[in-house]
């Protein structure tokens, strides 16, 4: 309800928004041109099969976004379209309803019978059409999809349509980083009833990240603080680090992020404590194969806290003693990182570490392994994350 409410702070404004924008710029449509109905919307328009696609209860909403966003902005004869369509489907509905829900100005969140008869879907999707229809106005989309989040607050796609309603408004201020971050705030919910696809959600991404050149670091540092997510930690290497599987890169060989860069910090009160330990590092194996040659070390590790985990970081280090001591010579210092899933009370987990094109013992192997490394969890026990494997080869 947090972000429903936000959303009266930036709504309600005057605003000036262009042709190149959140709403007309992001055309994720093609991402679901499989569907028939999307591609036909693309190719012939908006016909009474489209209408009755949008009002089937038993069709994803994220397809029917596809549907609306494969027509195009800039015409207004699909949602009156539409509306006519919903006037003779239920008899009981005014025609008043559309303006008022696109012109009222409420002093808190809309009531839910403000849009009788109508489904979730036929609301947000007359939401959606109208916004697309007159992009200079997004706030008349506001109302509907309030009302439909109200009622289904975890519908990622009705969470899409309101994150571009507040996209399109924050061009008014003209401070572009915050178009950025108020897309990025949305993808935090992690929602993922109806969401639309990840090649949908990448074609989102691509135009309004192009705003994150806006941003400053500081900018950036507030706004993680804000969300409770922890501060990207660095390491220095000598040496090669590689990773394995798992939706983690490296940049410029030294910063250790997630997918999309965030992890999120995790502090308990109470009696509730997450308490990740150790349990076993497995001998390693060399691994030959035509994906992958190299070392692959597994790890088992537990929860054994009374509260779930969040993700976090582990990371491998090879010969640390001795590139601390010693430089870089014949035991060189290989590192390796991964994300840990969150786990639940009492569950068990095996982490894989891999480094490409060496093998650990050389000729000894001396690991150390550390889970939790960015120090995101404030655990109940803090000196069971650590431990060494060490063999002469």
């Amino acid at each position: 309800m947090k972000y429903i409410v936000s959303s009266l702070i930036i709504l309600f404004t005057a605003i000036n928004s262009f042709a190149d924008s959140p709403l007309t710029s992001t055309p994720f449509y093609n991402a679901y041109m499989d569907v028939a109905e999307v591609k036909s919307a693309n190719e012939s328009g908006f016909s009474k099969n489209h209408m009755k696609f949008l009002s089937d209860e038993t069709v994803s909403m994220d397809k029917k976004l596809a549907v609306i966003n494969a027509l195009s902005w800039g015409d207004s004869a699909h949602v009156y379209a539409f509306q006519d369509y919903l006037l003779a489907k239920y008899k009981g509905l005014d025609k008043e309803v559309f303006n008022d829900l696109r012109y009222t100005t409420y002093e808190s969140l809309p009531p839910v019978d403000a849009a009788p008869h109508m489904n979730l879907d036929e609301l947000v999707s007359w939401a959606y059409l109208d916004i697309m229809a007159d992009y200079f106005h997004p706030a008349r989309g506001w109302n509907a999809v309030i009302i439909a989040l109200q009622q289904d607050e975890e519908n990622a796609a009705y969470g899409l349509v309101l994150d571009l309603i507040r996209c399109q408004h924050t061009m008014d201020s003209f401070v572009w980083c915050d178009v950025y971050l108020e897309h990025e705030t949305f993808k935090l919910r992690g929602d993922t009833k109806d969401a639309i696809n990840e090649d949908a959600m990448a074609i989102i991404d691509e135009y309004i990240g192009l705003y994150k050149q806006d941003c400053s670091e500081t900018d950036l540092k507030q706004w993680r603080a804000q969300n409770g997510i922890a501060e990207v930690e660095t390491f220095e290497v000598s040496g090669t680090i590689t990773v394995n599987d798992a939706p983690v890169w490296i940049e410029d060989s030294t910063t250790v992020k997630t997918k999309d860069g965030y992890f999120k910090n995790q502090e308990l009160s109470g009696k509730e404590k997450v308490d990740l330990e150790i349990v076993e590092i497995y001998m390693p194996d060399w691994i030959s194969n035509d994906e992958f040659r190299g070392s692959e070390i597994t790890v088992k590790i537990k929860n054994k806290g009374n509260v779930a985990s969040v993700e976090c970081v582990g990371l491998l280090e090879e010969n640390k003693l001795d590139a601390m001591e010693q430089g870089t010579g014949w035991d060189m210092y290989k590192a390796a990182v991964t994300v840990i899933k969150p786990l639940e009370p009492g569950e068990e987990y095996e982490l894989k570490f891999r480094i490409d094109e060496h093998w650990v013992y050389d000729p000894n192997c001396e690991i150390e392994i550390t889970i939790d490394y960015l120090n995101q969890i404030k655990e109940k026990n803090e000196k069971n994350n650590k431990e060494r494997f060490e063999e002469y080869g």
